[in-house]
């Protein structure tokens, strides 16, 4: 039987959520991607991101960032944002329609912008770090917070983490296999779309829509989840 705080903490929760849902235009959704683009001699890969976070569900660009990551199961973790659409970029034109076609296209190292090659100088990336097509990669899986590699798994729980400081809740989750992985560094492709009724994959991230100290959560999420290897998987690599 509940508490009565307990019954109290979850009437709260819910009035609480109506609220922040009160004024939405649509399901409020999370979507944060990065792709890896180059890996060096020193184990760093090189991304490129998108995020977009609607909490109040408007079909809008506004608030959408692009960036560079560089990332190692060494500690690195270094995001440089290189374009945020504001107000004015969103409503259209050509400098928006620009920026999306460039992400989309496949980033070509020896062409790269100004804010990728200072990146690029920082991390010592040549040309040819860029990834191989073809790859034959481990398998790397994670289900409910269990991170193996191959049949070998690591004794405690493990979250995926992303952009912005977020990471899975309380490492739990569906079974979903790693999309890329290089020098103990993994990458999840993350669905949730429960909302709709297409059903999810991967891990559930929280931390991502706070209300008056509450996280309320998001009805739609489709985040990319990195894992750095735990060093008792990294033995022989």
């Amino acid at each position: 039987m509940r508490s009565r705080q307990g019954v109290c903490s979850w009437i709260c929760l819910v009035i609480l959520s109506s609220i922040s849902t009160a004024q939405a235009t649509g399901p409020s959704s999370a979507e944060i991607e990065i792709i890896p683009l180059a890996v060096n001699g020193q184990g760093v890969v090189l991304c490129k991101t998108v995020s977009q976070i609607n909490l109040m569900g408007a079909q809008t660009l506004e608030g959408t960032e692009y960036s560079w990551l560089a990332l190692s199961a060494e500690g690195v973790w270094d995001e440089v944002i290189y374009q945020r659409i504001g107000a004015e970029m969103a409503e259209g034109g050509e400098r928006l329609d620009s920026v999306m076609r460039s992400y989309a296209q496949r980033t070509d190292l020896r062409d790269a912008l100004p804010s990728l090659q200072k990146m690029m100088d920082k991390y010592g990336f040549s040309h040819g770090d860029s990834l191989e097509s073809g790859q034959i990669l481990p398998v790397v899986t994670w289900h409910d917070g269990r991170f193996c590699v191959g049949k070998k798994c690591h004794d405690g729980k493990v979250s995926q983490r992303t952009l912005k400081g977020i990471v899975s809740i309380n490492a739990s989750g569906s079974a979903i296999r790693a999309h890329f992985v290089a020098d103990g560094v993994a990458l999840f492709d993350n669905r949730d779309y429960t909302e709709v009724e297409e059903g999810k994959q991967g891990a559930i991230f929280g931390g991502v829509n706070w209300f008056e100290g509450h996280d309320i959560g998001v009805d739609l999420q489709k985040i990319t989840g990195v894992v750095f290897f735990p060093s008792s998987l990294r033995k022989g690599m």
